[in-house]
């Protein structure tokens, strides 16, 4: 299913990938193979509504409506350029074609994507047939059968997650001290914290910040701060892969343009505990998606992974995400990742 910018009716793919160089992944094939390896999750189904990390507002926001039946998927997108995905499942990975039900001109017409099943996630690689243009990019799980992916959790869970990402996002223009030309795309770097937890007497608290610093130092930075609503936990591996689900709100926010990421504005945050892999930065395989937002919010769309460096966590220049998710088997026992879903 493509990933586009409308510009008039073209898809610009290098806008959409600079996008997605810029907030998502740069080195998502790793984390994908590793995700195909993973025992537990074939169990898992893709049906259900599928929605991207970004706002409501911006076209790319489409949506994926996806309905497996046996190992047979097909699903429809939209809503600027609707179209169909077919294609067959092997395991957590579905293999499919795409196609625009009337392209627009200039813009590719179909082509073949992956999708590897990661619970309540979809890691998706696409390729376009005429140009062989490939981009990486992820959605999350917003409604259906997909919320119920993965062992579902009850009772206690504590949850922290602290990130830290170079070279990721696309502050906005902030009154011209930023540079708007050629592309309006100023690197940055991604730092933030969240702490949640689901007390004994089942009260979901928490809350977090995200803060985008531009490269140029003339440039003003982006914060959000958010409130937890909400918390649901499943386990995909039990004591191994736990994925964590956060419905929040942004309680403040600052420097941010006008109309961008207002106070209220609601949002889905998702975090992946995984020690079965170490990943290219010498880290656990952890994964962490920040939005989609349900208004504009164009510098706090982030997917951050332990895949995006090589660089040894906590060295200069380095890209890392700890997440750690402990859930309370017994009282006595404490909180702990090998409790969840045993």
């Amino acid at each position: 299913m493509p990933r586009f910018r409308m510009v008039g009716v073209i898809r610009v793919a290098a806008v959409a990938a600079a996008f997605v160089v810029a907030g998502v992944v740069g080195a998502a094939s790793g984390a994908v193979q590793a995700l195909s390896a993973q025992a537990g999750v074939p169990a898992d189904t893709f049906t259900g509504t599928w929605k991207p990390p970004h706002p409501a507002s911006d076209c790319r926001a489409a949506f994926l409506d996806l309905t497996q039946t046996g190992s047979t998927v097909d699903g429809l997108f939209g809503p600027c350029i609707p179209g169909r995905v077919s294609g067959t499942r092997n395991g957590n990975v579905l293999t499919a074609s795409w196609s625009f039900n009337k392209p627009p001109p200039g813009a590719c017409s179909g082509g073949s994507e992956t999708y590897t099943l990661d619970g309540r996630l979809l890691h998706v690689h696409e390729i376009c047939h005429a140009t062989g243009a490939s981009l990486y990019y992820d959605w999350y799980c917003a409604a259906g059968p997909c919320l119920q992916n993965g062992h579902v959790l009850t009772g206690p869970v504590k949850i922290t997650i602290d990130f830290h990402a170079t070279q990721r996002t696309a502050p906005p223009s902030d009154g011209g001290r930023c540079p708007t030309s050629p592309v309006p795309i100023v690197t940055a770097r991604v730092t933030g914290q969240i702490e949640a937890q689901i007390t004994p007497t089942d009260d979901h608290q928490g809350g977090g910040y995200v803060t985008d610093t531009p490269v140029p130092a003339v440039c003003r930075v982006p914060r959000i701060k958010f409130a937890v609503d909400h918390i649901a936990v499943v386990a995909l591996t039990p004591g191994k892969v736990i994925q964590a689900t956060l419905s929040v709100h942004i309680d403040g926010e600052a420097v941010h343009q006008p109309g961008q990421c207002k106070v209220g504005t609601t949002g889905t945050i998702v975090a992946t505990y995984d020690d079965t892999l170490t990943a290219a930065n010498s880290l656990p395989n952890h994964r962490l998606l920040i939005g989609g937002w349900s208004g504009p919010c164009n510098a706090d769309m982030h997917v951050i992974t332990n895949n995006i460096s090589s660089i040894t966590a906590g060295s200069a220049g380095s890209s890392y995400v700890h997440v750690w998710i402990g859930c309370l088997l017994k009282t006595y026992s404490g909180y702990s990742p090998r409790n969840c879903g045993v």
